[in-house]
């Protein structure tokens, strides 16, 4: 959920605008308040939303991928939280958890779902199914997921001879048209399946670290992505890398954001995710980093790679009052 203000923001609008559209939308008796009657309003996704329609604007369908070929930068703490961001926000978000180590899955499953059996991407594959026949919802509100075992490393043995232009993006079918916001959480390797996820995304964004052997990881991968695209005549999808962890008081850091500009240029994002233990402390406590107490800097600066991957836009041929 998210406070007037949080909209008023999203929106561009002050907190007495928001406030008066609340009230044109949303029945005085759906209002939650923390404490009654003067206490915070808090907005669900859906009441969001509905404020976002009545502004006659809405989110840029995307399909997106955080991912890099070298393990342990951040892609998957990055992923569950832009998810949960644009998901409080509004919008419709899917998840597709194709990595075996399940983090986005074990993370977001509501707990009763795990004491019972759900179809995974293993039988989405196995049994050539498309994504829809998996999805299953999260705790969250407006954020679903198409789970993940670790006894999926076996789908890729079901692929070897699938054309990977086709594989991944003929199984999305129906579901560009339900959610705005697509994201594949990948494992950091570059198999079949995964190379297929790559080619099928709008935008990949390679998380990194302030260090050389990081950043060499960057450059294979885009050039794998590059490689697929092109073998597979398929539009290369638009790659940006990003910086995390990083110190702005440390010249190692600040190294390593000048050899970004210089080696991968328009690449780069114009800005960086801080380094703050709070980010895995707050997976590790079960919560989204917007749960928690934590510096405001790191919170903006998921808010605005959720805003890059998943921008609000206003309608065409609609006036905005």
């Amino acid at each position: 959920m998210i406070t007037p203000t949080e909209c008023a923001e999203l929106l561009s609008l002050t907190d007495v605008r928001v406030k008066q559209i609340l009230k044109e939308v949303i029945p005085e008796s759906e209002i939650y308040r923390t404490k009654p009657e003067h206490g915070q309003i808090k907005l669900s996704a859906s009441q969001t939303r509905k404020i976002i329609e009545h502004r006659n604007m809405s989110f840029r369908p995307t399909i997106a991928t955080f991912g890099n070929e070298k393990g342990g930068v951040g892609k998957s703490l990055i992923t569950i939280n832009v998810a949960i961001k644009r998901a409080q926000q509004g919008a419709k978000v899917l998840i597709i958890d194709l990595d075996p180590e399940a983090c986005a899955t074990n993370f977001l499953l509501k707990e009763e779902d795990f004491d019972r059996d759900f179809f995974t991407m293993l039988e989405v594959f196995k049994n050539n199914a498309n994504f829809k026949d998996a999805i299953l919802p999260t705790r969250y509100e407006h954020l679903d997921i198409v789970p993940c075992r670790g006894k999926a490393r076996r789908a890729e043995k079901y692929v070897r001879d699938e054309n990977l232009g086709t594989l991944i993006k003929s199984k999305l079918k129906g579901l560009t048209e339900v959610y705005d916001l697509i994201l594949f959480e990948v494992p950091p390797t570059f198999s079949n399946i995964i190379a297929s996820a790559y080619i099928a995304s709008d935008v990949v964004v390679i998380p990194t670290f302030p260090d050389s052997w990081s950043l060499e990881s960057v450059m294979l991968t885009i050039e794998d992505i590059q490689e697929e695209s092109s073998k597979w005549q398929i539009k290369t999808p638009e790659i940006k890398v990003i910086l995390n962890k990083f110190r702005p008081d440390r010249t190692a850091s600040k190294d390593a954001w000048e050899m970004m500009m210089r080696e991968f240029g328009s690449y780069v994002l114009p800005f960086q995710i801080k380094d703050s233990a709070d980010l895995q402390n707050s997976i590790n406590d079960g919560k989204s980093l917007f749960e928690i107490r934590s510096p405001k800097i790191i919170k903006e600066s998921i808010a605005m790679l959720a805003d890059f991957v998943c921008p609000l836009v206003s309608n065409e041929n609609k006036t905005i009052q």
